[in-house]
């Protein structure tokens, strides 16, 4: 039976972010994919476990309590794909070469716990939750591992509001910049629903205050040297 929860993760490490806020749904469709191929079979999977309203799942993006707080990891690899998508993902600061070993360095978020807001199944969802190693970016380094995980039960859905402020992406309803001032949104092109990977992308609302982007100070301060 579904049910509103806030959803607190313990993290045991940094977790490195990506370009756009990651959704509780998007978590779990990349879990899936891992095992299965047809995205329609993963979808009606979700929708076991998250309830759906007018074509979206009703969880929120990552987000956290206090203002997140950036260190910088180093992180060594022999291939050079893993050292371009750090560049694609805007979390690259500097690398250098040991032997043939690169070394990157990226920018974490160092927070003891994430939250994600959801009307799901809670059984369905911690089971899930528990399969998955990490979230973020690069969790197959260590980066983003859970320690715990816990519910709590709220009186109704906080997912897509909480506190007159946008919690995940929506389609866009022609929103004025008044009232998108108003739920902290900003307009553009993506995808409110998975498969997020896909290419097509409509008209959406981001919530911007869940857009971690890394420092560059460091990165500018280098380069003025």
């Amino acid at each position: 039976m579904f049910q509103p929860y806030r959803i607190a993760l313990t993290m045991r490490t940094p977790i490195v972010p990506g370009k756009f806020p990651l959704h509780l749904d998007s978590l779990f469709y990349w879990f899936l994919s891992e095992f299965m191929d047809n995205d329609e079979e993963i979808l009606d999977i979700l929708d076991t476990v998250l309830e759906k309203q007018d074509d979206t799942y009703l969880c929120s993006a990552m987000y956290f309590q206090d203002k997140p707080k950036y260190i910088s990891c180093g992180v060594m690899s022999k291939s050079d794909t893993m050292i371009d998508n750090l560049m694609d993902m805007q979390a690259w600061t500097d690398d250098k070469v040991i032997g043939e070993t690169k070394m990157a360095s990226v920018h974490a978020i160092a927070a003891k716990t994430a939250f994600f807001n959801a009307t799901c199944d809670k059984e369905k969802a911690e089971a899930l939750l528990k399969k998955i190693h990490g979230v973020g970016r690069l969790t197959n380094t260590g980066f983003g591992e859970i320690a715990s995980i816990s519910f709590v039960q709220l009186n109704r859905d906080l997912s897509v509001i909480s506190d007159g402020r946008l919690m995940r992406v929506v389609k866009d309803i022609g929103l004025t910049p008044e009232q998108l001032k108003q739920v902290g949104g900003v307009k553009d092109y993506g995808r409110y629903l998975p498969p997020y990977h896909t290419h097509s992308k409509s008209a959406v609302i981001i919530p911007k205050r869940l857009i971690y982007t890394p420092p560059l100070n460091n990165a500018k301060n280098k380069g003025n040297k």
